[in-house]
C-alpha cells in the first residue's frame, strides 16, 4: 500500500511539473513571439531610416550643386558680355580663366602640380616617354592639367617623362 501511495504521489508530483514546463514553454512561447514583433517593428523603422538618409543625401548633393552654379553665374555673366562686345582677347580669357579656377577652388578643386616633379603613378599618366640627360622619372612636359577634388583624383596629369639612357 506504501507503494501505491509512492506512485499516486510521484504520478501527482510529475503531472505538477508537466503542468509547470508547460506553462514555462507558454510563456516563453508567447516572450519569443513578442521579441520576433519587436524584431520586426525595429527593421521596419531601421529600413525607413535608411531611405530618409538616402533622402537626405540626394537633398544635400543638390544643395551642394545648387552652391556651384551660383557661384559660377557671374563668370558665365562675364563670357556673355565679353562674346556681345567682341572682348575677346587673350587677357580677357585669362583673366575669367583665373576667376573660374577661384571659384573651383573655393569648391575643393585643386589643380595637380606636375612639371618638373617625380612622376607619381597615383597623380600622373604617362603619355610618353623622352630619352635624356634629366633625372629617370622625372616630369618633362605636361600635355593636360590633373586634378584633385577635395583629397581624390578626378582625372590624372598626362605627362612626358624622362628616361635615362
Amino acid at each position: 500500500m506504501a507503494k501505491e501511495k509512492s506512485k499516486k504521489t510521484c504520478k501527482k508530483e510529475l503531472m505538477e511539473k508537466i503542468k509547470a514546463l508547460e506553462n514555462e514553454l507558454s510563456h516563453e512561447k508567447a516572450l519569443a513571439e513578442e521579441r520576433l514583433t519587436q524584431i520586426k517593428y525595429l527593421r521596419a523603422d531601421f529600413d525607413n531610416y535608411v531611405k530618409k538618409l538616402d533622402a537626405e543625401k540626394q537633398e544635400y548633393a543638390k544643395i551642394a550643386n545648387e552652391k556651384l552654379i551660383l557661384d559660377l553665374l557671374p563668370l558665365l555673366d562675364d563670357f556673355e558680355s565679353a562674346i556681345k562686345t567682341g572682348v575677346c582677347d587673350l587677357h580677357g580669357l585669362s583673366l575669367l580663366y583665373s576667376k573660374l579656377l577661384k571659384v573651383c577652388e573655393a569648391h575643393g578643386l585643386k589643380k595637380i602640380d606636375a612639371l618638373n616633379k617625380k612622376f607619381d603613378p597615383n597623380l600622373h599618366e604617362v603619355i610618353q616617354k623622352e630619352v635624356c640627360d634629366k633625372d629617370d622619372g622625372l616630369i618633362i612636359s605636361e600635355f593636360q592639367s590633373g586634378y584633385m577634388l577635395n583629397s581624390k583624383v578626378i582625372r590624372p596629369s598626362k605627362v612626358k617623362i624622362a628616361v635615362k639612357s
